[in-house]
């Protein structure tokens, strides 16, 4: 398996015989019995938040905040990262989410429906990594 986020390459190598199990949004909400309100979903899959977010169930849940990792895609200089990136607002925003100016938000985007936003929530402390966590 490769997995290449934006500055990074990890390969996992195994036997032709290893799998990755991996599972959809509507699998996953469904084999959790998730309610129907979600407070927050933070979405990191390394590149792929966009597909992620193209088949998660909007009729049947809603969600208080997204936070997403976008490493900047929306205002990028690479043509289809940028695409990338703005598709998966108009996505969101589609839904009734707007992009919120959050204070040290790093490499996420903050998505946050009119009704559960409140400026204090801007206000975001920088979030420092334990030592020897590699930023994870």
């Amino acid at each position: 398996v490769d997995f290449g986020g934006l500055g990074q390459l990890r390969q996992i190598r195994g036997t032709s015989s290893d799998g990755v199990e991996t599972i959809s949004f509507p699998g996953l909400l469904n084999r959790t019995r998730s309610p129907g309100f979600i407070a927050l979903v933070s979405l990191d899959v390394e590149g792929f938040e966009l597909q992620a977010l193209r088949r998660f169930p909007w009729e049947s849940f809603e969600v208080g905040a997204w936070i997403i990792e976008t490493w900047g895609a929306p205002q990028s200089n690479h043509s289809d990262f940028r695409a990338k990136g703005l598709e998966l607002i108009a996505l969101l925003e589609a839904h009734g989410y707007r992009r919120r100016p959050v204070q040290n938000n790093g490499v996420d985007e903050y998505f946050i429906r009119d009704r559960w936003w409140h400026p204090s929530l801007a206000e975001h402390k920088l979030r420092q990594h334990p030592k020897g966590s590699h930023g994870c």
